[in-house]
Formats: C-alpha cells, sequence, structure tokens
C-alpha cells in the first residue's frame, strides 16, 4: 500500500486536486473526491500535505449553489457534489462547514431531491436516476468508501437457515420486529 500511496500523492496536479489520468490533466472534484478517499488512511507527511492541499481545492471548486462541477463552468450536478462530499468526509472534514453563499453540498444534494424520493442529476436535468441516487445515497448519509465490511452477514445466513428450518413462533415474529442496534431512522422529508 505504501507504493501505491506514493504514487497516487506524485499524481497530485499543482492546484492540489486531482484529475482522471496522471499528473498534469485538468483537476476535479470528482477525482480528488476519490483520491481524498484513497489517502484517508494514509500515514506520513507527503500524504498529510497532499490531503491538505486536495481540501483546499475542493474549498476553492465550490460553485455559488453549494454544489460542485465536474469541470469549471459545467455546472453542479449530484455525482460530483457527491464525490466531493465523500471525500471531504474521509479527510475528516464535515462538509456542511464548507459554505458558498451560505450553501453547503449537503443543501445543494437535499435539493435535488424529486417528489418520489430519487435524485436529480442537476436542477432541471433528470438523467441516470439509479445511478446517480445510488452515488448521491452515501454522501447524504455520510459515508465514505471505503466501508467497513458487514459483519452481519453470516449471522443473517445463521438466522435465516434456523428460521426456514423451524416454523415461525411469537418470539420470531418480535425478533423480527426489532430494530439493528444503532439503526435510526430518518425522519420523513415533507412533500414524500
Amino acid at each position: 500500500p505504501a507504493a501505491s500511496v506514493g504514487w497516487l500523492v506524485r499524481q497530485q496536479d499543482s492546484d492540489g486536486g486531482f484529475n482522471f489520468a496522471t499528473r498534469g490533466g485538468m483537476s476535479d472534484p470528482d477525482d480528488t473526491g476519490a483520491a481524498l478517499e484513497a489517502l484517508a488512511g494514509a500515514g506520513g507527511s507527503a500524504a498529510s500535505r497532499a490531503r491538505a492541499r486536495a481540501i483546499r481545492f475542493l474549498r476553492n471548486s465550490q460553485d455559488s449553489d453549494g454544489g460542485f462541477a465536474s469541470m469549471p463552468g459545467a455546472g453542479s450536478n449530484a455525482q460530483s457534489t457527491a464525490f466531493a462530499v465523500q471525500g471531504l468526509l474521509a479527510a475528516g472534514v464535515d462538509p456542511s462547514t464548507i459554505r458558498r453563499r451560505g450553501v453547503s453540498p449537503l443543501d445543494y444534494l437535499r435539493s435535488l431531491i424529486a417528489a418520489d424520493g430519487h435524485v436529480l442529476y442537476a436542477r432541471g436535468t433528470d438523467q441516470t436516476p439509479v445511478w446517480v441516487t445510488a452515488e448521491a445515497l452515501m454522501a447524504l448519509d455520510g459515508k465514505a468508501l471505503p466501508l467497513a465490511p458487514v459483519a452481519r452477514a453470516a449471522r443473517a445466513s445463521a438466522t435465516t437457515s434456523a428460521r426456514a428450518s423451524s416454523p415461525p413462533t411469537p418470539s420470531h415474529r418480535a425478533a423480527a420486529a426489532v430494530k439493528p442496534a444503532g439503526h435510526h431512522p430518518r425522519p420523513a422529508r415533507p412533500g414524500l
């Protein structure tokens, strides 16, 4: 991993951002956010400096509506904003503190939620709703990559097997109604 981190740090552009190729291209919030996620757990002064420069790039790239564009002047979109938010989260920066004209990137993402719950690509643009929504959901839920492995998978398989081999009882129904520890349902959004 140290060699990979070193390579990634050397690909940082002079403006502090990252791009989809190697050093020297036009930096963008999408790739800068992804690079921050990759650098999140990396130790050492070079990785720390790279994170600080990438955070500064994102702060400087935020559009006036609170979101992020895939390239300068393209207008904010949900996917670029989600990548930027995830990078900030991975770097330990609360994205709600990054504001342009009083609007955070999370505010921008929330403004794109349609009446049926999917996320618009941008204001007035609704494309690839499943893909856009999937990317925005992680950012809206405060999650960054890498996600921790789901430890409940083995337990869920064992529970499913046990339930399949025995008839349901009142205790099984009661256990199914109990929410897992740490589950906090989100309040309903107005208009949904």
